[in-house]
């Protein structure tokens, strides 16, 4: 008996030993990997919403702010002042320069023009063609006349140059209207504005393109209906048909006609208008410039003084008293010098106009 429980226990202990070693053998076994996890699929990005297209008003605008960014003339590099109706000879002498930079503005405008096109039509699907023009009377005289008067001219002309811009069906119309006279000096100061206005009105009634004297004798087409308001500032006294004479040792030609007065007689304007300019200069000494209503520019000089009884935007009626005649600027026996401007900014002969008015012819 003692021997069989002795065996039972040696055989459990056995049992014992067994089981655990296979236990530990099954620890140190390797562990058969894990089914891989199936990867999802990542969710896809939402599609951008596609950017709008610029309209036609934007595709304008745009093309707008392009040429201006890029329109800059630059006249610092060049000797351009001059002394306008003080030196003529020195004036003609800088002609080529202005011709070269009107030629230059003019070849800058429509460069940027058609840089500003092309890039709004790099843009748009809206547009397949463009089309360029570039107007305006910026010729030599314009560009003299800037020149002799403003202190930036090339910044103003900037300044005042138009662009208008259009779609029509698939074409981009750009426009670029180089600025004329009025828009360059009628807002400026009177003393400005008539000067240069005197100046540019000169080389357009003497000077051709290429800066040759003219043979002009300052002919001009007005209508009976016109001459009948106009009266004669000085009845009976003698009128010099001295238009277009030599002037200032022969530098410059006469744009008037002369009337002889004592000092002091009264003159009263030939027109009804606006008096724009009431100055003195050494040419024309004391006068008064009156534009009338039918855009005639009526300028009286060398009064005995400044006419201090009216004043630069007054209302003046046909034959109202502007002022007298005198000997003043360049002048050497007192007599009245009148000129006219027409509205195309040119000198007209006064003479046969005064003649129609007195004698009817």
């Amino acid at each position: 008996m003692v021997f069989n429980r002795r065996f039972i226990l040696v055989l459990m202990l056995a049992l014992v030993c067994a089981l655990f070693s296979a236990c530990a053998i099954e620890a140190s076994l390797p562990t058969e990997p894990a089914a891989p996890t199936p990867a999802q699929e990542p969710e896809a990005a939402p599609t951008p919403a596609p950017t709008p297209e610029p309209d036609a008003d934007a595709l304008c605008a745009m093309c707008r702010d392009g040429f201006f960014a890029a329109f800059a003339p630059d006249y610092s590099g060049h000797d351009y002042t001059s002394l306008g109706m003080l030196d003529m000879p020195g004036l003609i002498e800088k002609q080529p320069l202005y011709a070269e930079l009107a030629a230059d503005t003019h070849t800058l405008a429509q460069m940027c023009a058609r840089t500003a096109a092309q890039d709004v039509k790099a843009m748009s699907s809206l547009i397949d063609r463009t089309s360029v023009t570039v107007t305006g009377k910026l010729d030599w005289r314009l560009i003299a006349a800037a020149c002799t008067m403003l202190d930036e001219p090339d910044k103003a002309i900037a300044a005042h140059t138009d662009v208008s811009v259009t779609i029509e069906g698939t074409t981009l119309n750009v426009c670029v209207a180089l600025p004329d006279f009025d828009a360059l000096f009628a807002s400026l100061a009177s003393d400005v504005h008539y000067g240069a206005m005197s100046l540019y009105c000169y080389l357009n009634t003497t000077y051709d393109n290429n800066a040759q004297i003219l043979d002009n004798d300052g002919s001009y087409e007005l209508s009976d209906e016109y001459i009948a308001t106009i009266i004669d500032p000085l009845p009976k006294r003698h009128i010099k048909d001295g238009w277009y004479g030599d002037r200032s040792k022969s530098t410059r030609r006469h744009m008037g006609t002369d009337i002889r007065a004592r000092e002091w007689q009264d003159i009263p304007s030939c027109t009804a208008g606006e008096i724009v300019r009431i100055a003195y200069n050494d040419i024309a000494g004391n006068y008064v410039t009156v534009k009338d209503d039918y855009g005639f520019y009526y300028s009286y000089c060398h009064m005995v003084q400044l006419t201090t009884f009216l004043s630069e935007g007054d209302r003046v009626e046909q034959g109202q008293l502007i002022g007298h005649v005198g000997n003043t600027g360049n002048s050497d026996a007192p007599h009245l010098h009148l000129s006219i401007i027409a509205p195309e900014y040119v000198y007209i002969n006064p003479y046969p106009v005064l003649a129609r008015v007195r004698y009817g012819k």
